[in-house]
């Protein structure tokens, strides 16, 4: 009621409140309420059905002239040319818009993964993690897992293998790997002998000794249709790279072969490999495009747990 009162125009006045209003009208009853003056009838009836008289003061005709405003309006014409081409060049849009949001490079590591079972993935167990304070001196630091890995996939990069039947062949070729300097001490002393042993020892290390011949950490770039990994991407080009980690040829097709040292077991191994497929999809696409022959299958092996997935 009291913004209702002070809001009004100054011609409306309330000219008498009832002395004897004995309680506020309720909340839920005001809410309902069309408009103020309702306020106003219900503060009139609320004290033995009294009533209200409001007026409203007739404006004086001699006042009522003409709104000065009203000569700084002029008709606006119907839609001209130039009002056209504005509308026209701001309703453009681009017919290229999904390319621009194309990357114009990618490798094949990161690539996307829109069918990825993150469900899946969440049932691998995880391993403790011990965080430990930094040390900037470099000695004596022990290595990382992505830096023991690195290691790993240097010596299968280097190794002899018909040097790889024992462990202490193993050993002897890292100690050589190293003296060539692709090894540090610390990284020769984290390579997981046991585990390079046993693959070379099982049926896809076999293969690799018979092949007809074996690529290793094969870097390739190659220009390739967007449309592969990115669907509506149309006659889009973009560069893909990487590096395959072995590429071995048997009776003229070509088998991928990619190392991992993931930590697996036989109950997540399905969701772990299904999580780098679309990286062999890609390096056989490559090879298949810079060698000219068909690629047989890929192998994802994961050393540490002597667990191979072929697709």
């Amino acid at each position: 009621l009291y913004i209702s009162c002070t809001s009004a125009d100054p011609d409306a006045m309330i000219q008498k409140l009832s002395e004897g209003l004995s309680s506020p009208i309720a909340p839920e009853i005001l809410k309902t309420s069309p408009n103020y003056a309702s306020w106003l009838v219900m503060s009139a009836i609320t004290d033995g059905g009294r009533t209200i008289c409001l007026e409203t003061a007739a404006a004086d005709i001699a006042d009522a002239g003409k709104n000065p405003e009203l000569g700084m309006v002029r008709r606006i014409p119907e839609e001209s040319e130039d009002l056209k081409k504005l509308r026209s060049s701001l309703g453009f849009t681009y017919p290229f818009s999904s390319a621009a949001k194309l990357p114009s490079k990618l490798t094949a590591t990161a690539l996307p993964d829109e069918e990825e079972d993150d469900e899946a993935l969440e049932l691998a167990p995880r391993r403790e993690r011990i965080f430990r304070l930094p040390d900037l001196s470099g000695s004596d630091r022990s290595l990382t897992a992505a830096e023991r890995g690195t290691a790993t996939h240097i010596v299968m990069q280097f190794i002899d293998f018909d040097a790889a039947a024992t462990e202490d062949s193993i050993r002897a070729e890292v100690e050589r790997i190293a003296a060539l300097g692709q090894l540090t001490p610390a990284q020769a002393k984290a390579v997981d002998v046991k585990a390079i042993k046993r693959f070379f020892a099982s049926d896809v290390g076999s293969r690799i000794k018979a092949a007809d011949s074996v690529l290793r950490e094969f870097r390739f770039s190659i220009l390739c249709p967007a449309e592969k990994f990115f669907d509506g991407a149309g006659e889009e080009k973009l560069l893909l790279q990487g590096v395959v980690d072995c590429c071995i040829e048997e009776k003229g097709a070509l088998t991928i072969i990619d190392y991992k040292t993931d930590y697996v077991t036989a109950e997540t191994l399905g969701a772990v490999a299904e999580h780098y497929k679309k990286q062999l999809d890609a390096y056989a696409f490559a090879m298949e495009r810079i060698s000219g022959k068909p690629v047989a299958g890929c192998v994802l092996c994961f050393l540490r747990s002597g667990l191979n997935v072929e697709f």
